[in-house]
Protein backbone atom coordinates (compact mmCIF):
# COMPACT_ATOMS: atom_id res chain seq x y z
CA UNK A 1 0.00 0.00 0.00
CA UNK A 2 2.50 2.61 0.70
CA UNK A 3 4.13 1.50 -2.22
CA UNK A 4 1.18 2.99 -4.54
CA UNK A 5 1.01 6.09 -2.76
CA UNK A 6 4.65 7.24 -3.30
CA UNK A 7 3.90 6.00 -6.87
CA UNK A 8 0.81 8.17 -7.46
CA UNK A 9 2.97 11.15 -5.18
CA UNK A 10 6.21 10.86 -7.66
CA UNK A 11 3.37 10.73 -10.73
CA UNK A 12 1.24 14.26 -9.68
CA UNK A 13 4.63 15.78 -8.54
CA UNK A 14 5.73 14.89 -12.28
CA UNK A 15 2.77 16.57 -13.81
CA UNK A 16 3.31 19.39 -11.76
CA UNK A 17 6.94 19.81 -12.70
CA UNK A 18 5.60 19.35 -16.25
CA UNK A 19 3.28 22.44 -16.01
CA UNK A 20 6.00 24.53 -14.54
CA UNK A 21 8.46 23.57 -17.50
CA UNK A 22 5.73 24.55 -20.15
CA UNK A 23 5.13 27.56 -18.20
CA UNK A 24 9.06 28.63 -18.62
CA UNK A 25 8.82 27.63 -22.40
CA UNK A 26 5.35 29.44 -23.23
CA UNK A 27 5.36 32.70 -20.78
CA UNK A 28 9.16 33.15 -21.59
CA UNK A 29 9.75 32.39 -17.69
CA UNK A 30 8.61 34.80 -15.49
CA UNK A 31 10.38 33.47 -12.71
CA UNK A 32 13.95 33.63 -14.88
CA UNK A 33 12.98 36.54 -15.60
CA UNK A 34 12.11 38.12 -12.48
CA UNK A 35 15.15 36.41 -10.93
CA UNK A 36 17.75 37.67 -13.07
CA UNK A 37 16.35 41.25 -12.86
CA UNK A 38 19.30 42.66 -11.04
CA UNK A 39 21.73 41.81 -13.48
CA UNK A 40 22.79 43.71 -16.60
CA UNK A 41 20.77 43.32 -20.25
CA UNK A 42 23.53 41.43 -21.23
CA UNK A 43 23.25 38.83 -18.35
CA UNK A 44 19.82 38.50 -17.95
CA UNK A 45 19.65 37.85 -22.09
CA UNK A 46 22.76 35.26 -21.52
CA UNK A 47 20.97 33.24 -18.44
CA UNK A 48 18.09 33.24 -20.15
CA UNK A 49 19.19 31.42 -23.20
CA UNK A 50 21.15 28.95 -21.07
CA UNK A 51 17.74 28.44 -18.73
CA UNK A 52 16.15 28.19 -22.09
CA UNK A 53 18.88 25.17 -23.55
CA UNK A 54 18.46 23.47 -20.17
CA UNK A 55 14.72 23.36 -20.49
CA UNK A 56 15.12 22.04 -24.39
CA UNK A 57 17.39 19.36 -23.38
CA UNK A 58 14.92 18.41 -20.49
CA UNK A 59 12.33 18.16 -23.17
CA UNK A 60 14.09 16.07 -25.10
CA UNK A 61 14.30 13.51 -22.23
CA UNK A 62 10.14 13.09 -21.42
CA UNK A 63 8.68 9.74 -22.80
CA UNK A 64 5.32 10.18 -25.92
CA UNK A 65 2.89 10.02 -23.26
CA UNK A 66 4.90 13.18 -20.83
CA UNK A 67 4.94 14.67 -24.63
CA UNK A 68 1.62 14.49 -25.55
CA UNK A 69 0.43 15.80 -21.85
CA UNK A 70 2.21 19.28 -22.29
CA UNK A 71 0.76 19.62 -25.48
CA UNK A 72 -2.79 19.29 -24.11
CA UNK A 73 -1.87 21.45 -21.27
CA UNK A 74 -0.06 24.11 -23.84
CA UNK A 75 -3.05 24.45 -25.92
CA UNK A 76 -5.90 24.70 -23.09
CA UNK A 77 -3.30 27.42 -21.66
CA UNK A 78 -3.36 29.39 -24.99
CA UNK A 79 -7.07 29.42 -25.72
CA UNK A 80 -7.04 31.35 -22.20
CA UNK A 81 -7.76 35.01 -23.47
CA UNK A 82 -5.14 36.74 -21.13
CA UNK A 83 -2.10 38.49 -22.90
CA UNK A 84 0.85 36.87 -22.31
CA UNK A 85 2.72 39.93 -20.24
CA UNK A 86 5.23 38.18 -17.83
CA UNK A 87 5.60 42.09 -16.46
CA UNK A 88 9.44 41.68 -17.71
CA UNK A 89 9.06 45.14 -17.90
CA UNK A 90 11.35 45.37 -21.12
CA UNK A 91 8.89 47.66 -22.91
CA UNK A 92 9.23 49.96 -20.85
CA UNK A 93 10.09 52.70 -20.96
CA UNK A 94 7.30 54.19 -22.87
CA UNK A 95 8.93 57.09 -25.00
CA UNK A 96 4.91 58.37 -24.36
CA UNK A 97 4.65 57.95 -20.69
CA UNK A 98 1.96 54.29 -20.86
CA UNK A 99 2.21 52.07 -18.30
CA UNK A 100 2.05 49.53 -20.39
CA UNK A 101 2.91 46.32 -18.06
CA UNK A 102 -0.02 47.63 -15.24
CA UNK A 103 -2.33 48.29 -18.64
CA UNK A 104 -1.59 44.97 -19.72
CA UNK A 105 -1.51 43.12 -15.84
CA UNK A 106 -4.96 44.90 -15.65
CA UNK A 107 -6.45 43.46 -18.59
CA UNK A 108 -5.41 39.82 -17.21
CA UNK A 109 -6.38 40.33 -13.76
CA UNK A 110 -9.94 41.38 -14.53
CA UNK A 111 -9.90 38.57 -17.36
CA UNK A 112 -9.26 36.04 -14.37
CA UNK A 113 -11.54 37.55 -11.80
CA UNK A 114 -14.30 37.39 -14.33
CA UNK A 115 -15.04 41.34 -14.76
CA UNK A 116 -14.44 41.67 -18.44
CA UNK A 117 -18.15 41.39 -19.75
CA UNK A 118 -18.98 39.99 -23.16
CA UNK A 119 -21.36 42.22 -23.76
CA UNK A 120 -24.13 44.46 -22.37
CA UNK A 121 -26.46 40.87 -21.66
CA UNK A 122 -23.99 39.41 -19.33
CA UNK A 123 -25.28 38.76 -16.34
CA UNK A 124 -23.16 40.52 -14.16
CA UNK A 125 -22.65 42.94 -16.74
CA UNK A 126 -23.03 46.13 -14.22
CA UNK A 127 -20.53 44.75 -11.62
CA UNK A 128 -18.10 43.69 -14.01
CA UNK A 129 -18.09 46.99 -15.98
CA UNK A 130 -17.70 48.49 -12.54
CA UNK A 131 -14.52 46.66 -11.15
CA UNK A 132 -13.22 46.61 -14.42
CA UNK A 133 -13.52 50.96 -14.89
CA UNK A 134 -12.85 51.97 -11.35
CA UNK A 135 -9.69 49.00 -11.22
CA UNK A 136 -8.19 50.40 -14.26
CA UNK A 137 -8.37 53.98 -12.85
CA UNK A 138 -6.73 53.19 -9.61
CA UNK A 139 -4.32 50.67 -11.00
CA UNK A 140 -2.97 52.94 -13.89
CA UNK A 141 -3.25 57.03 -13.82
CA UNK A 142 -4.96 58.90 -16.83
CA UNK A 143 -2.28 59.74 -18.42
CA UNK A 144 -0.69 56.65 -19.01
CA UNK A 145 -3.50 54.57 -19.55
CA UNK A 146 -3.96 52.96 -23.52
CA UNK A 147 -5.79 55.83 -25.02
CA UNK A 148 -2.42 57.67 -25.03
CA UNK A 149 -0.69 55.02 -27.15
CA UNK A 150 0.05 56.55 -30.25
CA UNK A 151 1.58 52.77 -32.31
CA UNK A 152 5.39 54.00 -32.21
CA UNK A 153 5.87 50.73 -32.11
CA UNK A 154 8.98 50.86 -29.86
CA UNK A 155 7.86 48.55 -27.37
CA UNK A 156 7.32 45.74 -29.86
CA UNK A 157 10.84 44.66 -30.75
CA UNK A 158 11.60 44.76 -26.79
CA UNK A 159 8.90 42.07 -25.61
CA UNK A 160 10.10 38.55 -25.70
CA UNK A 161 6.83 37.61 -25.91
CA UNK A 162 6.33 38.80 -28.88
CA UNK A 163 3.06 40.77 -27.78
CA UNK A 164 1.70 43.43 -30.51
CA UNK A 165 1.70 45.95 -27.59
CA UNK A 166 0.04 48.94 -29.95
CA UNK A 167 -2.53 46.47 -31.34
CA UNK A 168 -3.37 45.21 -27.69
CA UNK A 169 -3.02 48.73 -25.98
CA UNK A 170 -5.38 49.86 -28.78
CA UNK A 171 -7.59 46.87 -28.13
CA UNK A 172 -7.88 47.48 -24.46
CA UNK A 173 -8.49 51.55 -25.17
CA UNK A 174 -11.86 50.79 -27.11
CA UNK A 175 -13.00 48.33 -24.59
CA UNK A 176 -12.39 50.58 -21.90
CA UNK A 177 -14.18 53.38 -24.42
CA UNK A 178 -17.12 51.24 -25.04
CA UNK A 179 -17.52 50.33 -21.27
CA UNK A 180 -17.57 53.99 -20.31
CA UNK A 181 -20.27 54.60 -22.51
CA UNK A 182 -22.12 51.50 -22.29
CA UNK A 183 -22.06 50.44 -26.10
CA UNK A 184 -20.48 46.96 -25.21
Amino acid sequence: MAKSKNTRKSKISKKAKLRILLFFIIFGGIIGSLSYSFFSNVNKIVSIKKEKQVLNDRIEELTDEEKEFLEETAQLMLKYPTIPCNDCKYCMPCPYGLDIPAILLHYNRCVNEGNVPENGQDENYAKARRAFLIGYDRSVPKLRQASHCIGCNQCVSHCPQNIDIPKELHRIDQFVEQLKQGTL
